[in-house]
């Protein structure tokens, strides 16, 4: 039995229990229950319909089936299909297929089999083109392996605590600078004065918030006869040396560049921040408390939104765990396992999470500068709304060299990527920068 045959039989059972009610309905006498009567009626009502849509709709599409041309099959050669691993070709369970080894080969030594290998790679991740750039590059340029990307993530995230609270982004191509539209004068509301009178008007004032694009990079000189003799995959050390050197140098631009030859302009270098100035000479946590409450309070009311987080540099975070009340019981504890402490932490770090403040989550970031002030000797505390800032970046970029110091047998691996940040979406007052004479070195 086809399906249409199985509706229209289910619509026609339905349309008789409808018209079984509605008899029932107009033969009832005063003694029956005309409530429960039309219940089944509304019900069967339903019922119907729902029939009647449902055929009407497998109708239509059989209608339109039947109305498609029908074309002519022709007799093909018998097509084999052979299914290959998909599985990913450069593993850290395989270490004897080195990415970077490849990449030497194929490009130095003409491989084919590691140009092969490099091919099929290209298949399991998304590569970039070269978009506009005034350098030419040469040498075979692919995005690493997954699970190297992987890594690549991990040990950023770790030297580079601030960049990640960012709101982050793909970096689009073909670009030299991220332009984010801006409200800077909004709209006005006000009482109208007299029925009939005008109402309050005040045009909508943009700007440009401007993040140029720019490329962080190194390079790692290997000798040939570790590249040709290792009896391991280096893939983890050379990419892992130059991955921690990258996360700092993105982290420390964000945090405190000037924007100049080629940097970010960093948090600290912000044309208006909410500043809180620190004065003490002989600074304790009770002192620091009300200094980082008032932060706080900034934020919220010039940007009339909750801070995400709090970011000291770790001898800071330190100088609060280290810091005891006139009983000589600490101050930041454990889990907040006293009845009032400043703070709580939870294992002891270097970096990334620490403990909460005041309600916020406290990250520790090493690459805060600890050379500011008139005795470049004081650290920077930031408090704000992290999630304001913006931070573009593209897919970090692999390559190799042999020519450069062929002379010394000498191979040159590179890695770079191109970034765009941006902290003044709000013009800094998402932001609270504490500083002064009582940030400079604690001692404990």
């Amino acid at each position: 039995m086809s399906r249409i045959t199985e509706l229209r039989d289910a619509y026609n059972a339905a349309a008789q229990t409808l018209h079984s009610a509605a008899e029932a309905i107009e033969n009832a006498d005063e003694s029956a229950d005309l409530d429960v009567l039309q219940s089944e009626f509304d019900s069967a009502h339903e019922a119907a319909e729902r029939s009647r849509k449902e055929l009407e709709r497998m109708e239509a599409v059989v209608e339109a089936r039947e109305s498609m041309p029908v074309r002519p099959v022709e007799k093909t050669e018998e097509t084999k299909v052979e299914v290959m691993s998909n599985e990913a070709v450069y593993r850290p369970d395989r270490p004897e297929r080195s990415y970077f080894m490849d990449l030497y080969q194929s490009k130095i030594k003409s491989d084919r089999a590691a140009s092969d290998r490099l091919a099929q790679h290209s298949l399991h991740v998304a590569t970039e083109s070269r978009d506009i750039n005034t350098t030419d590059t040469s040498g075979g340029e692919f995005v690493p392996p997954a699970h190297l990307v992987e890594q690549y993530v991990a040990k950023a995230r770790a030297g580079r605590g601030t960049a990640d609270l960012s709101s982050k982004f793909a970096l689009p191509g073909g670009t030299d600078s991220i332009n984010t539209p801006a409200i800077t004068t909004g709209s006005a509301v006000a009482a109208q004065s007299s029925q009939n009178s005008a109402l309050q008007e005040t045009d909508l004032v943009t700007a440009n918030v401007t993040a140029p694009v720019r490329t962080f990079g190194g390079i790692q000189d290997v000798s040939v006869q570790l590249v040709e003799q290792s009896p391991i995959a280096f893939d983890n050390v050379i990419y892992g040396d130059l991955v921690a050197a990258h996360a700092k140098a993105i982290d420390t631009s964000i945090i405190s560049d000037t924007g100049a030859s080629g940097t970010h302009e960093g948090i600290l270098e912000a044309d208006t921040v909410n500043s809180v100035t620190f004065t003490s000479a002989t600074p304790t946590a009770a002192d620091l408390f009300p200094k980082l409450a008032d932060a706080i309070q900034r934020v919220t009311s010039n940007r009339f939104a909750s801070p995400d987080a709090i970011v000291m540099h770790p001898r800071r975070w330190a100088f609060l765990l280290g810091s005891l009340d006139s009983s000589n019981r600490p101050l930041v504890v454990p889990n907040a396992l006293a009845q009032n402490p400043v703070a709580d932490f939870q294992d002891v770090a270097a970096e990334a999470y620490a403990g909460n403040l005041l309600g916020l989550p406290v990250y520790l970031d090493a690459n805060i500068p600890t050379t500011l002030g008139a005795s470049t000797t004081e650290d920077r505390i930031i408090i704000g709304k992290f999630e304001d800032n913006f931070l573009y970046e593209s897919a970090p970029r692999a390559e190799v060299f042999r020519e450069t110091l062929s002379g010394q047998l000498t191979v040159r691996f590179r890695l770079y990527n191109y970034s765009a940040f941006t902290a003044e979406r709000y013009a800094g007052v998402n932001l609270s920068v504490i500083s002064g004479t009582g940030l400079v070195t604690p001692t404990f």
